[in-house]
């Protein structure tokens, strides 16, 4: 009957015969029980611990630290001290057909001689608890009953005497406790618990012959004593206490919310699984009736005693406990809610009750269940007494004719029903009238059925013509023929789409509408603006001396002199080819977006009216007055009637550092055409420079380095320098790219508008 404590390592804690009683320590700890009733006591632990004697021992097998729990084999009885605990039972049983690993042995018992080792635990089982022991005697075939050798009783053939058998003893000790039995019979108390400490009586003192008794919880504490000079303790006076503590505890108070007095007992199956009755001595007794004894989804938890416990947590709901004192025996109201009618009458039957049931519609109990009961399921009451259960007739169907779809949704959410099938039909009720219904209002069926609706679409509607690919004016004659109005129209680019034909309707081509809806269109602007773009300028204003530029750089042109024409697209400027010109101004940052560095794209359309010498589209100035300097230029014509001169269209760059470097031409190779429009671009990419007439690649120069850069204007149709090199024609769609352009971009410009 040894009592083993350990270290914080990782303890193996060996009973072997006897009655044996651990103290739970630090680390990971085994506790093997074996032969004997034994015991684990959290006697001076200062956390809450979670005991789980079904966690199964093994020796020799190596810690798995992903799982530090402590294991036990056979350790009988558990005991919490003054912490919120949650103490567990094992499965073993006193049962030759359950499983062989959880049969137990009668040897394990716990006997009457045992049990009188610990002070109070005989009167706990018999009186506390009403076993009755059946003194059934059990013989011991050496020494594993706790018997020393040589004293009465001893060796092969000792006989004891079974006080208790076939569970555990859970004691919970002060705190709110959680108890939880699992499979076998086992006996549960809420606040007693398990006490062991070393007794030691001093020898009288030399002076006052004074004997001093005194209690401690671990034998380092007497070795003061014992090596005493003179010696105050002899070892032959220390002596084991084991000791049921009835502790004093504060009144049940499972409502608060941290409650200092709230033990729960703990059964794996639902509440209607159990019997549940308050003995006359104040304990109560649940037996599982719903588990088979062996086999079967859950262990069955058998039948548990219960002392001093709060409350009953199942696996479906926690209840109060019954209360404790005599009187009329009472037992739970089983929970029948949902049950068939059938089924909750077998319920209540079982339970001694008396059923009378009524019907009514619910929303959301199937038809024939139970969706209420009065006494409430969990509450105590006299055998026979009358449980009223109200059956469902399921959802009461509404009607919903004559209001909108909308509001009959929500009529039918509330009812529990759902909206089925809809059906819509022209009719002379307004549009979204709900004109019948199934099934038909006032009709019970079962919750979440679908209701099938059909609802007025109002008078024929008409359906919305194909109008994507046509022209602003054919769709406008499609959606008025169709009897519908033209509503809101709006440009987007497309790449598919040509300019000025429709992408796409509001509503879309086929569905159906009431007459005289708008029709709203998206017409093509062309296709989408390549990427970037500094300068945009398409010269359709009405009036005025201002050039917008319709990029997001929104530098604006000066016009100086020119007049505005009908152009190649909308209207263009014209040049007198005299003193005429367009000045954009350039910010002092060298972050402006028209100071190009790395790459750029100058085009236009051009139509000369005459040319005679150097004649300027476009150039980014880089000097002052008369010095002619350039960063990057267009020309229409570059050169004057000299032997020098080149009489074919031209794209300049000007490369850093100027002062070492000289504008650099790429050229058409052919002179333009007067009087006829022509569209210009010349790129440069860093490594080579181009030039494209018509959209067609006609020359290229090698090139590299970066763009000077300038805080000079741009100029259009003439610029500063002292030749000043105006152009006599007109100019339209000029842009300026911070890129070198594609064939296919600069293709694509040619038919695409700049969009203001």
């Amino acid at each position: 009957d040894d009592v083993l404590g350990g270290g914080p390592g990782q303890d193996n804690h060996w009973g072997a015969g006897g009655d044996d009683i651990f103290l739970m320590s630090e680390g990971t700890n085994k506790f093997f029980g074996d032969y004997g009733f034994d015991w684990l006591t959290l006697r001076g632990w200062q956390l809450p611990e979670f005991v789980e004697l079904s966690l199964l021992a093994v020796p020799g097998i190596v810690l798995n630290f992903n799982d530090l729990r402590n294991k036990y084999r056979f350790t009988d009885g558990a005991s919490g001290w003054d912490l919120d605990d949650h103490i567990a039972g094992d499965n073993n049983v006193f049962d030759p057909a359950a499983a062989i690993e959880r049969q137990l042995q009668p040897q394990m018992a716990m006997t009457v001689e045992g049990a009188a080792k610990i002070t109070g635990l005989t009167e706990l089982v018999t009186t506390g608890f009403g076993i009755v022991p059946s003194n059934a005697p059990v013989v011991f075939v050496d020494t594993a009953g706790g018997v020393p050798n040589g004293a009465p009783g001893a060796g092969v053939g000792a006989i004891r005497h079974i006080l208790f058998i076939g569970g555990n003893v859970l004691l919970g000790g002060r705190g709110s406790d959680t108890l939880e039995g699992k499979a076998g019979d086992d006996l549960i108390d809420g606040d007693v618990w398990l006490n062991v400490q070393l007794e030691a009586t001093l020898n009288p003192d030399p002076v006052t012959g004074a004997v001093v008794v005194k209690r401690v919880d671990d034998p380092r504490l007497l070795t003061d004593d014992v090596f005493a000079t003179p010696q105050r303790l002899n070892p032959g006076n220390i002596r084991i206490i084991r000791e049921i503590v009835t502790p004093a505890v504060p009144p049940p108070d499972c409502s608060a919310l941290k409650p200092l007095n709230c033990d729960t007992a703990v059964f794996s199956g639902n509440l209607q699984d159990y019997t549940i009755r308050l003995n006359p001595n104040g304990t109560v007794t649940v037996t599982d009736v719903g588990a088979p004894k062996t086999g079967g989804a859950r262990l069955n938890d058998g039948t548990d005693i219960l002392r001093n416990i709060e409350r009953l947590q199942f696996a479906d709901v926690t209840v109060p406990a019954p209360g404790a004192g005599g009187g009329v025996t009472r037992t739970l109201v089983p929970n029948v809610v949902g049950l068939t009618q059938a089924a909750a009458t077998t319920a209540l039957t079982n339970a001694d009750f008396v059923t009378v049931a009524a019907s009514a519609n619910s929303p959301t109990v199937a038809i024939g269940s139970v969706m209420s009961q009065t006494p409430a399921a969990g509450t105590t009451q006299p055998f026979g007494t009358t449980v009223n259960i109200v059956v469902s007739l399921g959802a009461l169907v509404p009607n919903v004719v004559g209001g909108t779809q909308a509001a009959a949704t929500t009529a039918l959410t509330a009812a529990g029903l759902t909206v089925g099938a809809v059906t819509s039909v022209n009719n002379a009720a307004a549009a979204g009238t709900v004109i019948s219904q199934s099934p038909a209002a006032g009709t019970s069926t079962a919750p979440g059925t679908g209701v099938a609706l059909t609802v007025s679409l109002g008078p024929a509607l008409r359906a919305v013509p194909s109008v994507v690919g046509l022209t602003q004016a054919a769709a406008t004659t499609a959606i008025q023929t169709a009897g519908l109005t033209l509503g809101a129209v709006t440009q987007a680019a497309s790449a598919t789409i040509a300019r000025g034909n429709v992408i796409s309707s509001t509503p879309a081509a086929g569905a159906l509408v009431p007459p005289g809806s708008a029709v709203a269109i998206v017409v093509s602007s062309g296709a989408p603006q390549p990427a970037g773009l500094v300068l945009a300028l398409a010269f359709d204003e009405a009036a005025g001396t201002t050039a917008i530029d319709s990029s997001t750089t929104l530098r604006n042109g000066t016009i100086l002199g020119a007049v505005r024409v009908a152009g190649k697209i909308g209207r263009a400027l014209q040049f007198d080819g005299i003193d005429d010109w367009v000045t954009v101004a350039d910010i002092a940052t060298t972050t402006s977006p028209l100071k190009l560095t790395t790459g750029m794209t100058v085009e236009a359309w051009v139509n000369p009216i005459n040319m005679s010498g150097w004649e300027t589209i476009l150039m980014k100035e880089r000097g002052i007055q008369g010095e002619g300097l350039l960063s990057y230029a267009l020309y229409a014509h570059d050169g004057a009637p000299l032997s020098l001169g080149f009489p074919v269209p031209a794209g300049y760059v000007r490369v850093a550092p100027t002062f070492t470097t000289a504008d650099s031409a790429v050229r058409g190779t052919t002179r333009l055409a007067l009087n006829t429009w022509t569209h210009l671009a010349t790129t440069y990419d860093g490594a080579n420079q181009r030039f494209y007439v018509n959209g067609v690649l006609v020359g290229t120069t090698p090139l590299t380095g970066t763009i000077a850069e300038t805080n000079g204007a741009i100029r259009i149709g003439g610029n500063n320098s002292s030749l000043q090199e105006f152009f006599q024609g007109l100019i339209d769609e000029l842009r300026v790219y911070n890129r070198a352009l594609t064939a296919v971009e600069i293709q694509t410009d040619m038919v695409t508008p700049i969009v203001r």
